[in-house]
């Protein structure tokens, strides 16, 4: 709503989306704005500047449903229904947003899953737009890029294909032209792709994301031209489903990461120009990992990684400063279900300690271990911090303001907050911080009142509890608010 302080919106499956407005004082209202009246098959939402009028407006894409676009009017208030974008209900899988036209205009590509993928040219308010189809292809669609791919100056479409070929549609004065351009001759099960300047010549370079073969890149012949044949990124046929570019080893060229649906994700280091390290960066974990913290654990100037899951005790990973990286030492035990890795310097002396927070342990453990880092990355044996058996959530935060971080749990009905010393010890058995039974899923804590000392947001699993934030009063005691009268089982929040 513009007014400088964090509002909530929140996406609810089978419910209408909900945004709560922050009065400034970390106060929400009690119950939320229902963003439209509808309750579709929502694959993406985006967040742009539609009108031109300075604030967010709301992108929703729907599956098998119109998509539609709720206008923002500057004080967060937003449309009783979203007004559709055309009338097509297509299996809308991504959208993307760009100037296609150069009108100094924002406009809409929607790309679908068997169906014609159409490109809504802003109309000039945000709020109406032109539909036309892209080419005749009833390609099978999950990924769409827009880049200059040709060098004229205006952007072009990529889309990718899952077991079709993917297809590239240059634009031509605003709209894309009829006839596609193959990117190769395979029909891969592209589920990714990204567009970037892969080889640093000056053009926008292809990389594609597959399920089941190698992931793949193609070089731009700097006037939107690509070979037939795509390179093979490494040999892994993993099931790729997103792709991230990025300088990872800060050699001034683009790294790629790939996030693999059953199998290790994994980092490919970009030799600028020999193509990319097959597999020098692979993360050297096994699967089943569903937890995780980066942090500079050994005081290299790099960011480490610890790394835990339901099942996996936690392990520590190293980079070696060019985006190698080795394993550590592992924590606990595998009979463990880890569901938080926190990392913060616990006693003072300049390094990340950490606390590592259990849903289920083995038959009388602890939910709640403290390790502290020697500043090598390596740590001390166990500690155990409090009695609790269960704990699904933490955070760490100096909630009594005396200059240490104190640790913030949730669980099963039991929320509390155990005191630091200043040393990395923490107090016996915790205080609650709330009076009420919360069946917590997750919390976070900030300054929501601006007052200068830490508040406390948690999300319940319950479809007859509200979430709730509790404000600190800067004495240890904090105030219960609901953040909406309806419970909605939520299981996430940001």
């Amino acid at each position: 709503d513009g007014d400088g302080d964090l509002d909530l919106v929140t996406g609810n499956a089978g419910q209408v989306n909900t945004l709560y407005l922050n009065d400034g004082s970390g106060t929400f209202a009690t119950s939320g704005v229902a963003l439209g009246s509808e309750a579709e098959a929502t694959s993406q939402v985006l967040l742009a500047d539609m009108d031109r009028d300075g604030d967010l407006d709301l992108l929703v894409a729907n599956y098998g449903q119109v998509n539609r676009i709720y206008l923002n009017d500057g004080t967060g208030g937003f449309s009783a229904t979203g007004t559709a974008i055309g009338s097509e209900t297509d299996n809308t899988t991504r959208m993307a947003i760009g100037d296609i036209n150069r009108d100094g205009k924002p406009d809409l590509v929607a790309a679908s899953y068997g169906q014609l993928n159409r490109l809504y040219l802003n109309a000039g308010n945000g709020f109406s737009y032109n539909s036309f189809a892209i080419g005749s292809e009833l390609d099978q669609t999950i990924d769409v890029a827009l880049g200059d791919v040709d060098g004229d100056g205006d952007l072009d479409l990529v889309v990718g294909n899952y077991n079709q070929t993917n297809r590239l549609y240059l634009n031509n004065g605003g709209q894309f032209a009829a006839a596609p351009v193959s990117l190769g001759l395979a029909t891969n099960p592209t589920w990714a792709i990204a567009l970037a300047d892969l080889d640093l010549d000056g053009d926008l370079d292809l990389a594609e994301g597959n399920a089941g073969i190698e992931n793949m890149f193609y070089l731009n012949d700097g006037q939107g031209g690509f070979p037939d044949f795509g390179i093979a990124l490494g040999g892994e046929t993993d099931t790729t489903r997103q792709l991230l570019l990025a300088d990872f080893d800060r050699d001034g060229d683009l790294d790629l990461a790939t996030a693999n649906d059953g199998q290790t994700n994994k980092l490919y280091l970009n030799t600028a120009w020999s193509g990319f390290a097959t597999r020098q960066g692979t993360l050297p974990l096994s699967q089943g990992f569903s937890v995780a913290s980066w942090g500079d654990l050994d005081g290299d100037g790099d960011r480490d990684l610890v790394v835990g899951g339901l099942g996996r005790s936690p392990q520590l990973v190293f980079n070696d400063g060019g985006g190698r990286f080795t394993a550590g030492a592992t924590f606990g035990a595998d009979s463990e279900g880890y569901k938080g890795l926190l990392l913060g310097d616990l006693d003072g002396d300049g390094d990340l300690d950490l606390v590592t927070v259990t849903g289920y342990t083995a038959a009388g453990n602890p939910a709640l271990m403290r390790y502290l880092n020697d500043g090598s990355g390596v740590f001390s044996a166990a500690a155990q911090i409090g009695t609790l058996l269960y704990a699904s959530t933490g955070a760490l935060g100096d909630m009594d303001r005396d200059g240490d971080l104190d640790l913030v749990v949730g669980g099963n009905g039991e929320n509390k907050i155990f005191d630091n010393d200043g040393g990395g010890s923490f107090s016996g058995s915790g205080r609650d911080f709330s009076t009420l039974y919360n069946p917590t899923e997750q919390l976070q804590v900030a300054d929501l009142d601006h007052d200068g000392d830490q508040d406390i947001v948690v999300v319940n699993r319950s479809t007859s509890i509200s979430n709730r934030f509790y404000l600190n009063d800067g004495q240890g005691g904090f105030s219960i608010h609901d953040i909406a009268t309806i419970a909605v089982n939520t299981l996430s929040f940001a």
